[in-house]
């Protein structure tokens, strides 16, 4: 049977719905501490939970700019993740974009 695609607002709410289910459950005095662990506000899934490290990366919209596309698309090309990643780094540090 094929079920209706899912909203936005839907998928968000079976995703976090499946990360709950396999994912260690708070315990009550986590939660009288107000950490929510997975939950999400309608935009992007949500992490809280005791002791938990997390990193969000940051980037304008121009940072990769597609006029300059060819200084930069071999960059995505190099096969060995951590090189990549440096080549990547290094080209963003000098801050080609208009912002």
């Amino acid at each position: 049977m094929n079920r209706p695609p899912l909203t936005k607002r839907q998928y968000l709410r079976e995703l976090v719905y499946e990360k709950n289910k396999w994912d260690e459950p708070l315990s009550d005095a986590d939660k009288a501490n107000g950490f929510l662990g997975w939950h999400e506000r309608g935009y992007l899934p949500h992490c809280d939970k005791p002791g938990l490290v997390q990193l969000v990366t940051l980037r304008l919209v121009d940072s990769l700019p597609a006029s300059r596309r060819g200084e930069w698309e071999h960059l995505l090309k190099i096969e060995d993740a951590r090189e990549r990643r440096t080549e990547l780094e290094s080209y963003l540090d000098r801050g080609i974009g208009e912002c």
